[in-house]
């Protein structure tokens, strides 16, 4: 099981005020229970975690420098975009399903990036 961040991102003009004034990146792992251990070891606490469709932590630079130090592996935010698909598509394979839903094979499913049989 391993943890990843992406790269530092700004978001808004560096004028801006805020916590993420300098970036900001995602922490997210292959399981629920190694991203919040991992998270709470580098001081995040659990009210900052988002559980949205890809469940994660938002990372201030100082952070991110703490979660590679730790043992975060960098992973681009597209590549893990790219190993979150292919993971899907496996899925609906293994399972002969349309999409990992279990919707008919016409069905262009969002969620699973239009995976179709």
């Amino acid at each position: 099981m391993t943890v990843y961040v992406d790269e530092l991102r700004r978001w808004v003009p560096s004028s801006a005020g805020g916590t993420f004034r300098d970036g900001s990146a995602h922490l997210t792992a292959d399981t629920l229970d190694e991203l919040h251990a991992f998270a709470t070891s580098i001081g995040l606490r659990r009210p900052w975690f988002q559980d949205v469709r890809v469940p994660h932590y938002d990372l201030t630079t100082k952070r991110h420098a703490a979660a590679l130090r730790a043992g975060a592996v960098f992973v681009p935010a597209k590549e893990q975009a790219r190993r979150r698909v292919a993971a899907r598509q496996a899925i609906a394979t293994s399972t002969g399903l349309a999409c990992v839903h279990g919707r008919p094979s016409n069905h262009l499913c969002p969620h699973c990036s239009g995976i179709t049989r």
